[in-house]
């Protein structure tokens, strides 16, 4: 634990391992690395769809690379950042070396208040609003998801607008999920889904269908800051990558949501109650959710140009945690095999049915089960990993080196791997 200290409104703490993390109340509310995903990816997600987004307010600093990452973009303004504790800028603070220095860019403003007031009182029109607060089971947070409360993320957008609501995909039972859509829906009548990370979803709000262009998009998402955010965030590099994260188009949220009549509002916060009673039950999977869109054909979005789906579903099998279709279930096994650090029957099924890396992912993977081999054949893979990752190439040219046994080869990489290492973290961790 690097601190802690009680604020207005929570106890708060940040923590160090592998990973930094800060606790709210007890409670993990988010991580630099583990939740890149969604922190790094739900706001930018909602800035690439957008025409031309100048304004965006972030509901919740956190970490504060949501706020961070959205400043970057090119054609950003002002980032509203609405946080109700104080301690949290600190931590964001703190996370500085991934969240593109929040709190030292000009076009940030950061101010102490609760999120609804601040909704309820302000005249500011915004392009993209994002809400990731803390789960709906703690006390008082599923007013961040009432109907109400959506009505007045609607009045703050301005044309085109987009709101991207977190939702937690664990400890949540199916008619919870449809009551989601539902109280969402009453409000904006067209709801994207996506899968930003593990048990994440983010829901893509608004009121008017929003426009996919293959051309447009690929155009911005080859141009930073989103060139980055999608590599160090999912690890994807390309506009297929991109919509490998997309699940459902509209049509499957407006079907989840025709099949509930309840509604989570201010006078009675059933999603609070829901969330209580399927703590560590896990009904919901998001498998069933890709399967059903799948089944509707809604998988897709309604987009314009050419996309190479073929490339869209080697991106999704190469994510150990998807849903990958039959044909490219033997590369998704491969994934699977190396996140349970089986490198060598990994490297066998890759061997069995060869591929090429379709992300710097499966670059990596792949480049590891050929160094834990000591095969030579990881450094034509490490050297294409170089420009994107140079400490991850060495790491794992250091990890071919040792299954040599050319130990001093191996201790030459790791001085170098070690700082680069640390200075990741930041310098709390050194």
């Amino acid at each position: 634990m690097l601190w802690d200290a009680d604020g207005r409104e929570s106890s708060i703490a940040l923590i160090a391992d592998d990973d930094m993390a800060f606790i709210v109340n007890g409670k993990s509310d988010g991580s630099t690395r583990g939740d890149a995903g969604t922190q790094v990816m739900g706001g930018l997600i909602g800035s690439a769809l957008h025409p031309r987004a100048e304004r965006a307010l972030v509901i919740g600093l956190g970490t504060g690379s949501t706020a961070g990452w959205l400043a970057a973009v090119p054609t950003m303004k002002r980032v509203d950042v609405v946080e109700i504790e104080p301690e949290v800028i600190r931590v964001a603070g703190e996370c500085a070396a991934v969240n593109r220095d929040v709190l030292r860019r000009t076009n940030v403003v950061v101010t102490i208040a609760d999120a609804r007031e601040s909704l309820l009182t302000s005249r500011a029109t915004y392009d993209v609003i994002f809400s990731e607060p803390s789960n709906p089971y703690r006390a008082g947070v599923a007013s961040l998801f009432t109907a109400e409360f959506y009505a007045a993320v609607a009045s703050r957008l301005g044309r085109n607008g987009i709101f991207l609501q977190w939702v937690q995909a664990y400890d949540i039972d199916n008619e919870t999920v449809r009551t989601i859509y539902a109280t969402l829906g009453s409000v904006f009548p067209h709801i994207t889904t996506w899968h930003t990370g593990p048990g994440d979803l983010l829901l893509s709000a608004s009121a008017e269908p929003i426009a996919f262009d293959a051309d447009v998009l690929r155009r911005r998402l080859a141009a930073e800051p989103y060139r980055s955010a999608m590599h160090v965030a999912w690890r994807v590099e390309d506009l297929e990558g991109f919509l490998s994260r997309h699940i459902a188009n509209p049509g499957l949220a407006a079907a989840l949501g025709a099949q509930s009549s309840r509604r989570n509002t201010d006078d009675r916060t059933l999603i609070e109650f829901d969330f209580e009673r399927s703590v560590g039950r896990d009904q919901f999977r998001i498998d069933q959710l890709v399967d059903l869109a799948t089944r509707r054909g809604a998988s897709r979005p309604a987009i314009r140009g050419a996309i190479d789906w073929d490339r869209v579903a080697r991106h999704i099998a190469s994510d150990p945690l998807s849903v990958p279709d039959a044909k490219v279930i033997q590369r998704h096994q491969f994934g699977v095999l190396h996140r349970r650090a089986d490198l060598g029957a990994a490297l066998a099924a890759w061997k069995a049915a060869p591929f090429d890396p379709v992300n710097t992912l499966e670059l990596s993977e792949l480049a590891e089960a050929f160094a834990e081999e000591g095969s030579e054949e990881a450094i034509p893979l490490a050297d294409r990993l170089r420009g994107w990752q140079p400490a991850e190439a060495d790491a794992i040219l250091a990890r071919m080196r040792l299954a040599q046994k050319r130990y001093g080869e191996a201790a030459d990489l790791w001085p170098a791997l070690w700082f680069a290492t640390e200075a990741i973290r930041g310098p709390a961790a050194m």
